[in-house]
């Protein structure tokens, strides 16, 4: 069940104006060397930047309807995800034969109801994307309950097409869209700085597949999901066909990618772990990279000296130190709780 922040919701939807002064304020106020110029906002690039999001964004419990977190301000959804041969794309935390979450779908009489599946929910990114042309770009993390299911037609290359389909390939932003023509992998063109600028990431959505916590222990299709989308990726950019990948594979560090073949980590610039891992280990080497990071469980986080933080400033604490891309919690409103913040190291 997510934490109610303990001050008054704010709700969020920020438009290119809003999110140009907040982040100029946050660099002006040392988020940067007080030397540096507080550039324009909407040309910080996008691995410059620290977005707030939801835990488990697709609970009923957390929102009424998925988009409601959008609107509160929260830009990153997490979704998880089990691939049912029978049930299809089924977005529940518990049951993997029927979907239990907020998003919308029709039922035998035409009402929109909630216990929509993936494409429910990509659906209603869509609309919400229709009704706020120009919002924030927002991650969607997919946490793939027991993994991707080829015999069942749930297949890397199936989840590529469910998204491009229901949201729009013009809605992703892409490992594709990273690369170019102008590099060979996504590390390359990572570690060149080549991430799009705000301006230029607004509209898009960036989904990332993470392993779920069942993975390997229903099917015969036991690939880990993370070598499975690093493989697809690599096998779709050697054949001339990155346009079509719609995610980005993700692991825990750059430990964890140093272990994986040599032909596919060079795909792997987007980092997941926990905050308090990364506030025990060295995450400025990220930032220095221009890799993306996202820190889970924010409010778990303590700043030192104090006994009773808000969610703000716990996020602020975790913010400065970690200097993370994404900061996921389970809090759905406050002061502080989805603002935006620059990233500088």
């Amino acid at each position: 069940m997510p934490s109610q922040a303990s001050r008054p919701s704010k709700r969020h939807t920020w438009g290119p104006p809003a999110l140009a002064v907040l982040l100029a304020a946050w660099m002006t106020c040392g988020a940067q060397p007080a030397s540096a110029a507080a550039p324009n906002a909407e040309d910080t690039k996008l691995d410059r930047i620290t977005f707030s999001g939801n835990h488990n964004a697709y609970e009923k419990s957390t929102y009424g309807r998925l988009t409601d977190g959008l609107d509160a301000g929260s830009r990153l959804l997490e979704i998880d995800v089990y691939t049912d041969p029978v049930s299809g794309w089924v977005v529940s935390h518990s049951n993997p034969v029927s979907s239990d979450s907020n998003c919308t779908r029709k039922n035998v009489f035409g009402k929109q109801v909630r216990n929509g599946d993936l494409a429910d929910c990509l659906t209603d990114m869509r609309r919400w994307s229709d009704a706020h042309p120009g919002h924030d770009p927002v991650y969607v993390k997919l946490e793939m309950k027991w993994g991707f299911y080829g015999r069942g037609d749930m297949a890397p290359e199936d989840l590529d097409r469910l998204i491009a389909h229901r949201l729009g390939s013009d809605r992703v932003f892409t490992p594709g869209d990273l690369t170019g023509t102008a590099y060979t992998d996504a590390d390359t063109a990572a570690r060149a700085g080549a991430w799009p600028t705000l301006a230029r990431a607004r509209g898009k959505f960036l989904f990332y597949v993470w392993p779920g916590t069942v993975e390997g222990k229903v099917f015969e299709d036991n690939v880990p999901t993370d070598v499975e989308y690093g493989r697809h990726v690599r096998d779709r950019a050697a054949a001339g066909r990155l346009p079509e990948v719609m995610a980005w594979p993700a692991t825990r560090s750059l430990v964890t990618r140093s272990a994986y073949e040599p032909s596919i980590a060079p795909w792997f610039v987007l980092f997941n772990d926990s905050a308090g891992a990364w506030l025990n280990g060295d995450p400025l080497a990220y930032c220095r990279s221009h890799y993306l990071l996202t820190a889970t469980s924010a409010q778990s986080v303590t700043p030192p000296g104090t006994t009773d933080p808000t969610p703000g400033e716990r996020l602020d604490y975790l913010g400065e130190h970690v200097q993370p891309s994404v900061m996921t919690h389970d809090w759905t409103g406050g002061a502080g709780v989805f603002d935006a913040r620059a990233r500088s190291c």
